[in-house]
């Protein structure tokens, strides 16, 4: 009975040392996170931005490319675009997106009706020299939100290759591409991802025909490499992570991608600034999602929602943008309160008008109560703080000896505070905030700017 369970035994661990694989553990994505780290790091070091890779890069780390000074040379290349180019007009779209500018009205050009130009009645591009350029026009079209998207994409999904592969015509032969087989994915999934669900399956098969399971690398026709190592797996961020984060290859293709990253954060390749920036954009897709998905203009309001009390009425000067495009008062009505004097709550609607009907928005804003003044008189370990109050109001005071983050605070009504218990030879920091309770809801003004005072 005994050699029995012995023999059992053997054969239950022999079976589950056979699954293991189909059961690995999840990705230690620790790793990626200091990745994305060091790249948020090097770029953060950087000054300038020297081309619309760059501007999507640090985008795509969600730093704030207003940050950053252009090129001469990236400023002029974006003034003139070569409208011949599509994959180029294409990229350029995206970038001037990102850096809030309008490229259907830049530097006197519509560089989204060039793009447009371009797209013939069957979605083939004029001037494209194969997918690798399609893919971008379709990224640039759907950053726009142009109706062309939909024939550019079919068309687009047409050219596949009978081995699932996407690439690009050189010298009159065409040469399947990872790179290309990754960009088309995403620009398709983007376009309708359940249309083109069979499309993007397809190519799928081409890329892991690519992957060598003793590295982890998908490996082209110029070896591994960063560029390609990072399209691969940007792709699959977008359409599934969880092949890569909780799959059962036998080394992962992240690990690969993060053997090119040097020590200051950047990464290695034929163009190591190139490089850098697909694999930001990469990884940070992994964090941020990509900027390359299509999201539909959204209304936005801006203005100020905190306002001081002057005794008047006070109706907020507004801003109204329906995407990247800044409305005029005769798109839309703004309806006030009839009176807003007092401290407290208020709202007012925005409605749309014409074509910008659906806009329909409610907005509030807060009167809050002036900023006090005050002055200080030094006495013995002691400083008077005298406010100039005002009828119903309370307020607050906060000192802490200057220079330190320590602070006190004291409640009060009267005019003349006494703040007692103080160190002499030492240099106090006193601000003053009035408030005022309403309902249920207290009301605080800004603290006043700090005076300085030494106790006796």
């Amino acid at each position: 009975m005994k050699k029995l369970y012995v023999s059992f035994l053997t054969m239950f661990v022999s079976l589950c040392m056979a699954f293991t694989p189909a059961f690995a553990a999840n990705y230690n994505t620790s790793k990626l996170t200091s990745a994305i780290n060091k790249l948020v790091s090097y770029y953060k070091d950087q000054t300038t931005l020297n081309s619309a890779d760059d501007v999507i890069a640090v985008a795509s780390l969600k730093l704030d490319v207003k940050d950053y000074q252009l090129s001469s040379t990236f400023t002029s290349s974006l003034k003139k675009i070569d409208t011949k180019n599509p994959g180029s007009i294409g990229k350029q779209i995206i970038a001037l997106n990102l850096l809030g500018e309008n490229p259907k009205k830049y530097n006197g050009k519509n560089y989204v009706t060039s793009l447009e130009k371009l797209v013939n009645k069957d979605g083939s591009v004029k001037g494209s020299v194969g997918s690798s350029n399609d893919a971008y026009v379709l990224f640039g079209l759907e950053a726009a939100s142009s109706s062309k998207v939909k024939t550019v994409a079919k068309a687009l999904a047409a050219d596949q290759a009978k081995d699932g592969s996407y690439g690009y015509t050189s010298d009159g032969q065409y040469h399947s591409d990872l790179d290309t087989t990754a960009w088309v994915i995403r620009a398709l999934y983007f376009a309708n991802s359940k249309t083109y669900a069979s499309t993007i399956k397809k190519a799928y098969k081409f890329i892991e025909s690519k992957y060598e399971a003793d590295t982890g690398c998908y490996s082209g026709d110029a070896g591994g490499n960063t560029d390609t190592q990072a399209n691969v797996i940007e792709s699959y961020f977008v359409t599934d992570s969880n092949t890569l984060l909780k799959g059962s290859k036998e080394n992962n293709p992240i690990d690969y991608l993060l053997t090119f990253q040097k020590s200051d954060g950047s990464f290695t390749g034929y163009d190591s600034a190139y490089a850098t920036a697909e694999a930001a954009r990469c990884l940070g897709t992994y964090k941020n999602k990509s900027i390359f998905a299509p999201s539909k203009a959204t209304y936005t309001i801006t203005y100020n929602n905190k306002y001081a009390y002057t005794g008047k009425n006070i109706k907020p000067s507004i801003t109204v943008k329906y995407g990247t495009k800044t409305l005029t008062k005769k798109n839309y009505k703004v309806t006030y309160p009839k009176t807003s004097k007092k401290i407290g709550s208020y709202s007012f609607t925005v409605k749309g008008k014409g074509s910008y009907k659906k806009l329909s928005m409610k907005k509030t804003y807060t009167i809050v109560p002036a900023i006090p003044t005050f002055s200080l008189h030094a006495k013995s370990h002691a400083l008077d703080v005298k406010i100039k109050t005002s009828k119903g109001l309370s307020y607050q005071i906060q000192y802490n000896v200057k220079g330190e983050t320590k602070t006190s605070t004291v409640k009060t009504n009267k005019a003349t505070t006494t703040l007692k218990s103080l160190k002499t030879n030492v240099v106090y920091s006193i601000k003053v905030r009035a408030y005022k309770k309403v309902g249920k809801k207290t009301y605080y003004s800004y603290y006043s700017q700090a005076r300085n005072l030494m106790a006796r």
